[in-house]
C-alpha cells in the first residue's frame, strides 16, 4: 500500500464513521456541550451559582448531554457502516499505522488529544458530580418542595454544620452506591409526584448509629450526671413563669467501677439490646431482649402469651431509638412559645401573650400565605374582643408577638406536606410523646420476674421546682 493510498484511506474514514446524520448531530452537540461544560465549571470557579438547580445543570445535565453526544457520534458511526454493508460493501480495510507518515502522526495525536480532552470533562463532571450529590444543597434545596420542612429544620438545628450525607451515608463506598440506587426511586417519585405526604418516619433503611452518629459522639465516655434548666410559661393573664431543675443520669462507663450506668447503658458495647415493633414508626414495642457479653438472654413482654411471628425482624438499639429527632426537630408550640417568652422575642409583657399566640399558631390553614394573614387577625381578635382595653396591651407588643407567631408557624408547619404540631413524634423523654415509656412502662415482664420498670430516679432526679423550694434555685443562681 503505498502513501497516497495510505493517506486517501485514513482521511476517508471519518466520512464513512460520521457519514450519517445521526454521527454529524453528535459531532455538533458534543462541541457545544463540551465548551458549556468548561464554561460552567468556569463560572462556578468564580462564584457564580444561578440558584438550587444550578447544579443539577452544571453537574449532570451539561456533562450527560456531553456523553450523550458522544454516544450519538458512535451509534451514527455504526449506522453509517450498517448501510455500507447493505449496499455490498465490506467496510473499510483497517490500514497499516505508519508514524514515519506525517499525516498518520497528526491524526494519531489530534485523535489523542480529543480523546485527552473528552476523558478531563467527562472525569471531572463526575468528580464534581459526586461532590455536588454529598452537598447540603443537593439534598435540601433540590427537591425544594419535598425536603423544605427538614431542610429548614435542620438548618436551626444543632447539626447545621453536618452534611446530611455524613449522617444518613456515612464513610465509604458500599453505603454510598446504596442510598444513590434506593434514591433512584425517590427521584422518580418526586418528577411524577408519587411521594408520600409526610415523609414517613422512621427511615428503615438509615445506617446504624454505630457507623455514622459515633464517628463524632462517644456514648461510653463517662458524661455522669447533667443539670437540665428548664423554663415554662403559664397562659394566664401574666404569663406566670415557673423553672424546673432535673439532674439528668446520662452515664456512660464510670471511671471508678468501669461498669455501665445512666441512660447510655443502652448502648453499652458490653450489652446488647433488640426489640421487635408492630408498627412501621415504632411506637408499640410488645418484646424486648437483652443479651449479656456471656451470652446471657432475657426476654420481656406485655403480655405473658406473647409470641414473636416467625417473620419477625429485631432491630438492635441504637443512638436514633431515642434520638430519633436529632436533626429534624420540629417543635412543640407550647415549647417553642416558652423559648420565644424566654427570649423576648414574645413580649411575656403583655397580657395574656402565650394563651393569645398559642391558639392562634394552632389554628388549621390552607396555606402558608393564609396562616399569615389568619394568625394575626387571631390575635388581634382576642384583644379587641375577648379582653379589649387590658393594660399592657400596645400596639408594639402586638406587632411583636404577631411577628415571631407566623415564624414559628412557618418553620414548623406545611400544610402542602400535611405536617403539623404533632405530625413527627420525638422519643427524647415522655412528655410530649411516650418516648421512654414504651419500654420502660413497668408492663414489659421476663420470665424471671424481672421488669422494665418506671422509676423516675433511674434517668432523672428532681431538684427543684421554683413553687416548692425558690431557696435552692438562688442558691444555684438560675432563679428569675
Amino acid at each position: 500500500m503505498n502513501r497516497e493510498s495510505f493517506v486517501r484511506r485514513i482521511l476517508k474514514l471519518p466520512r464513512h464513521a460520521w457519514g450519517h446524520w445521526l454521527g454529524i448531530v453528535g459531532i455538533i452537540l458534543t462541541t457545544v456541550f463540551g465548551v458549556l461544560t468548561i464554561g460552567v465549571f468556569l463560572a462556578g470557579l468564580v462564584g457564580f451559582h444561578a440558584g438550587p438547580y444550578s447544579g443539577l445543570v452544571t453537574f449532570f445535565l451539561v456533562p450527560a448531554g456531553f456523553v450523550g453526544s458522544l454516544a450519538l457520534i458512535a451509534v451514527g458511526g455504526w449506522l453509517s457502516a450498517r448501510r455500507e454493508r447493505e449496499r455490498g460493501r465490506e467496510g473499510i480495510e483497517l490500514p497499516v499505522i505508519d508514524f514515519n507518515l506525517k499525516d498518520t502522526r497528526r491524526i494519531v495525536l489530534t485523535v489523542a488529544a480529543l480523546t485527552i480532552v473528552n476523558l478531563l470533562i467527562v472525569g471531572t463532571a463526575t468528580y464534581k458530580g459526586v461532590h455536588y450529590m454529598d452537598s447540603v444543597q443537593f439534598c435540601g434545596k433540590t427537591c425544594h418542595s419535598v425536603m423544605e420542612p427538614e431542610y429548614v429544620a435542620y438548618s436551626r438545628s444543632p447539626h447545621s454544620r453536618v452534611k446530611c450525607v455524613e449522617c444518613h451515608i456515612g464513610p465509604g463506598a458500599p453505603w454510598f452506591v446504596k442510598s444513590k440506587i434506593s434514591g433512584s426511586y425517590q427521584v422518580i417519585s418526586v418528577m411524577f409526584d408519587l411521594y408520600p405526604r409526610p415523609i414517613p418516619v422512621p427511615v428503615h433503611s438509615l445506617r446504624p448509629a454505630r457507623e455514622t452518629c459515633e464517628q463524632c459522639h462517644w456514648p461510653e465516655k463517662f458524661h455522669g450526671k447533667r443539670m437540665r434548666v428548664h423554663r415554662r410559661y403559664e397562659t394566664d393573664e401574666e404569663n406566670s413563669r415557673y423553672t424546673t431543675v432535673l439532674m439528668m443520669n446520662i452515664g456512660g462507663i464510670s471511671p471508678g467501677t468501669g461498669d455501665p450506668e445512666g441512660i447510655h447503658w443502652h448502648v453499652n458495647p458490653d450489652v446488647k439490646i433488640s426489640y421487635y415493633s408492630d408498627d412501621e414508626k415504632r411506637m408499640e414495642i410488645p418484646y424486648v431482649l437483652v443479651e449479656d457479653e456471656l451470652g446471657r438472654r432475657e426476654e420481656f413482654v406485655v403480655e405473658e402469651d406473647f409470641s414473636l411471628p416467625e417473620d419477625a425482624e429485631l432491630r438492635v438499639m441504637d443512638c436514633i431509638d431515642c434520638h430519633n429527632r436529632p436533626t429534624h426537630i420540629f417543635d412543640d408550640p407550647s415549647w417553642a412559645l416558652d423559648e420565644a417568652l424566654e427570649s423576648g422575642s414574645v413580649p411575656a409583657g403583655l397580657p395574656y401573650a402565650k394563651r393569645a399566640v398559642l391558639r392562634a399558631i394552632k389554628n388549621d390553614y390552607a396555606d402558608k400565605d393564609a396562616a399569615g394573614s389568619g394568625i394575626a387577625e387571631a390575635i388581634h381578635e382576642f384583644y379587641d374582643e375577648e379582653h379589649e382595653g387590658l393594660e399592657g396591651v400596645t400596639r408594639q407588643r402586638l406587632d411583636r408577638a404577631v411577628s415571631e407567631a407566623v415564624a414559628l408557624y412557618n418553620k414548623n408547619i406545611y400544610p402542602r406536606m400535611n405536617i403539623d404540631w404533632n405530625t413527627y413524634p420525638n422519643h427524647i423523654g415522655h412528655t410530649l410523646f411516650p418516648g421512654c415509656f414504651r419500654c420502660h412502662d413497668d408492663e414489659h415482664a421476663s420470665g424471671e420476674g424481672s421488669f422494665i420498670f418506671q422509676d423516675c430516679d433511674l434517668c432523672h432526679t428532681l431538684i427543684a421546682m421554683e413553687e416548692e423550694e425558690p431557696e435552692i434555685l438562688e442558691d444555684l443562681d438560675i432563679a428569675p
